[in-house]
């Protein structure tokens, strides 16, 4: 079982695991293309400070670093191990870093549980030999993971091969290390900067509910995303929930597994029970957790609360210069549970005078008049805000935003019609390169090209809101998870590799 959280050891473990300062990398390549040289290249790119070993016997250097032939000769204390070495090498790896103090493991290899009753076997000895010397693991059969505060690098993914790991306020943890892979690679093609991220593998120790309390605890983290295939550890998944609701950090999961043949290749994937999805989608509901059903879903629940406040009610005004397009968001905000009340009929009156063309109801059409007034823009965002006392802003101007000629005149209008209306979420629905849509985000405005999706993840934004205003509620009724209601039988043996890309 998990360490209790009131244990020390718990906290140092995690600590050891996350931010080391001192790192022993056994099976460490001189090539940065195998599986045990792409961490070494990693934390030399990423600029990592701290003393960083590299074991392997067949070298005397690895990378730039001296190396050493075995876990006993490093020359001082070591807080973190990574296992880049094949299974059945593993039990006495833990053995060698029990004798020399290290307080935290990472193990790459599969081979364990996930193949059957022998790799389970091997596993159960390989924690029990951990557990005796105090030290925590995660893994097996873990892609690894990285803190891009401190350039701390320990995995294959390839997703640090374009370059080392952001300074950000995202997270993520996920159960899959290939799935994670391409949550991060999507990530980080969209601007989002994602600091720290975590696969958790078999979860033979050290689960995804600790690292996601680490994580909701730590003040480098305001956003986490998760994706889970199963729970090992409900006490404490739904203490760090109940933390994330209090603290205003949301979490975002997807939990996959709710079909009878996804609920079989989660277990064989990574042993996890995926458990019964009712009582699932009971426990996000009680503690107010967006969960996502696609990954793009995820994705935008993330990006919208990394850079938007919370708002502080559901009344969302719009402003197009297409008519279609408004149609088509206040459908999507009704659908969404989103409030358009109608502007005062006083201010109608106004903008109508300024406008004769606009239809100032809500969505509020200033039609391509703007073209000619740019001013226009500026006048009825003010306005919104002013008279119409919405929660949350969503406009928008389609591929005017790309043009060298009109972009910076919207851009300029946009950022006068926003002046003190930092404290609430606002979205440019727009087409543009990667710099448009930057020049936006450094102000803590959302970019999207699709409407519907933007005002889903505004929902979310809202529906997290008002979980975080309520009172905390009694777990102790919430449903036991996981429960495998198929009492399918364990997956046959395989044959174990030493390495299993996941």
């Amino acid at each position: 079982m998990p360490y209790n959280a009131r244990d020390e050891r718990w906290r140092s473990g995690i600590e050891a695991l996350l931010a080391p300062r001192s790192i022993a990398v056994v099976g460490a390549s001189t090539d940065p293309t195998r599986i045990g040289g792409r961490p070494m290249d990693y934390y030399n790119r990423a600029g990592f400070k701290g003393a960083l070993y590299p074991v392997n016997p067949s070298r005397k250097e690895v990378q730039g670093h001296a190396a050493y032939p075995d876990i006993a000769s490093l020359p001082g204390p070591v807080d973190f191990a990574l296992l880049a070495i094949p299974a059945p090498g593993i039990a006495d790896a833990i053995d060698a870093c029990a004798r020399k103090g290290v307080k935290a493991a990472l193990i790459f290899s599969a081979g364990f549980a996930e193949v059957g009753a022998e790799g389970a076997a091997l596993q159960a000895d390989i924690v029990a030999r951990a557990r005796r010397a105090g030290i925590r693991i995660l893994g097996p059969n873990c892609l690894g993971l990285f803190n891009g505060e401190i350039g701390h690098c320990p995995t294959f993914s390839s997703a640090l091969k374009a370059g080392p790991p952001e300074r950000g306020r995202i997270a993520m943890v996920t159960q899959s290390g290939a799935y994670g892979t391409h949550l991060l690679n999507m990530a980080r093609a969209r601007r989002m900067k994602v600091g720290t991220w975590i696969s958790t593998g078999n979860e033979a120790d050290i689960t995804l509910a600790e690292c996601l309390e680490y994580l909701v605890d730590s003040d480098g983290v305001d956003t986490i995303a998760c994706y889970m295939e199963g729970v090992k550890d409900r006490e404490r998944l739904f203490r760090a929930l109940e933390k994330a609701r209090a603290n205003r950090k949301l979490v975002t999961v997807i939990k996959v597994g709710t079909s009878a043949a996804g609920a079989e290749a989660a277990q064989s994937h990574t042993a996890s029970l995926a458990g019964s999805d009712e009582s699932f989608e009971a426990v996000l509901r009680h503690f107010g957790i967006p969960r996502a059903r696609t990954t793009e879903e995820m994705l935008d629940i993330v990006y919208a609360a990394s850079l938007s406040p919370l708002p502080t009610g559901r009344k969302l005004g719009i402003l197009t210069i297409s008519g279609g397009a408004g149609v088509l968001m206040a459908d999507a905000a009704e659908a969404t549970g989103l409030a358009t009340p109608p502007m005062p009929d006083d201010a109608q009156q106004r903008l109508k005078a300024r406008n004769p063309l606009c239809s100032p109801r809500n969505p509020i059409d200033i039609t391509a008049h703007a073209l000619n007034d740019f001013s226009l823009v500026s006048e009825n965002l003010l306005s919104m805000s002013a008279d119409g006392g919405y929660d949350m802003l969503i406009s928008f101007f389609t591929s005017w935003t790309a043009s060298p000629v009109l972009g910076p005149k919207i851009h300029k209008a946009i950022l006068d019609g926003l002046v003190g209306q930092s404290k609430k979420p606002v979205v440019v629905v727009c087409q543009g390169s990667d710099d448009v849509m930057a020049s936006y985000e450094a102000h803590g405005i959302l970019t999207f090209e699709d409407p519907s999706r933007a005002i889903g993840a505004l929902g979310h934004l809202a529906d997290f809101a008002e979980a975080t205003r309520a009172a905390p509620r009694d777990a102790r009724d919430l449903p036991a998870i996981p429960a495998d209601v198929r009492r399918r039988p364990p997956p046959a043996p395989r044959r174990a590799s030493a390495f299993r890309w996941r």
